[in-house]
């Protein structure tokens, strides 16, 4: 069981480090300009205040044990 386990970890160890390849061609084809990012402008049904965002905020920056 040990040998098919750590071949198995092994094969996909391989996968992974053979599959991150980046196509640098296709990077440098796109205009800078020509990328738009554009905000949510739809109904908004829930508002939150500053506090509560802060609270989520601090929430997540808490270290957790």
């Amino acid at each position: 069981m040990n040998k098919i386990t750590a071949l198995l970890i092994f094969l996909l160890a391989g996968v992974t480090i053979f599959g991150q390849e980046v196509v640098k061609d296709e990077l440098f084809k796109v205009n800078r300009d020509s990328v738009e990012f554009i905000n949510y402008e739809g109904p908004h049904t829930k508002f939150e205040t500053a506090d509560e965002i802060r609270g989520i905020g601090v929430f997540l920056g808490k270290k957790r044990e």
